[in-house]
Formats: C-alpha cells, structure tokens, sequence
C-alpha cells in the first residue's frame, strides 16, 4: 500500500520492504501477481517519514532505465565474486548497502538476483550497487 497526502508519501509497504525501498520495488520491479493501493487519506493508518513524492517519483524511473541496462547487459543469474579489492567509497553511494553485499559474497557467490532475495532492498538499488561494484573492480563475474 502506498498513502498520500499532500505530495507526500507514507507509510509505504512491499512485502518485507518499507519506505523509499517499497516503493522502488513496487515502481521498477512490480512484484508477480501482486497489487497496491495508491490513494490520499487525511491520516495514514501508522506513523511513518513522509517522502517527497516527486523526488521518489524522479529517481525511480531512472533506476528503471538503468536497470533494464545493467540486466541486459550482466544476467540475474551471473555469479558474482569478490576480487579482494577494497571499495573506494567515492565511487560507491551506499557504504551499507555494499557491506552487506560483500557480506553475503563472502560466503555464498551468487547472482544479483539473488542477493536482491537476500537483502532488505529494492531489487533496482541491488543491481545498481553491484553494477558500481564490477565497475570498481570490486567484484567480478563468471557464467
């Protein structure tokens, strides 16, 4: 479910996903079978932190752009594996969310749809993390 109010947004919900996340799940890679409700109500139905909605709106089209790239170009299904070099942070946005993805290849390669299954994400913010990440020599991949 998506609220709104006011050109705000909040709270919002995609399966284990809120906030900024659920959405971008839901604008960029709508879940099978799923449906959402997207509707303005005087007060939503739990505290949440209003999001801007314009701003969210902008960004997630182009994470979707970007993310029909990146998966045409490196499949879901690729392994992934780290190289043992360090991430330079300037060229990497989300320093958590790269933790984690390191965290996870330490242990079990995988592909990054995969990981987007494992970690508490947006499949789009996922493949673009590891899509800077083999750019920045980071990680690697094999068929």
């Amino acid at each position: 479910s998506i609220f709104a109010r006011e050109l705000h947004i909040g709270p919002i919900h995609c399966g284990s996903l809120s906030g900024s996340e659920a959405l971008f799940e839901i604008l960029v890679n709508p879940p099978a079978r799923g449906s959402f409700n997207f509707r303005e109500v005087r007060r939503p139905p739990e505290p949440d932190i209003p999001h801007k909605l314009q701003p969210l709106l902008i960004e997630a089209v182009h994470m979707q752009d970007e993310l029909g790239h990146f998966a045409s170009v490196v499949p879901e299904d690729v392994r992934l594996r780290l190289t043992g070099q360090h991430p330079e942070w300037e060229q990497l946005e989300d320093r958590d969310l790269v933790d984690q993805i390191r965290h996870e290849l330490v242990t079990d390669p995988c592909g990054w749809g995969e990981l987007a299954e494992r970690l508490p994400y947006s499949r789009g913010r996922v493949a673009l993390a590891v899509r800077d990440m083999l750019a920045s020599g980071v990680l690697n991949h094999s068929k």
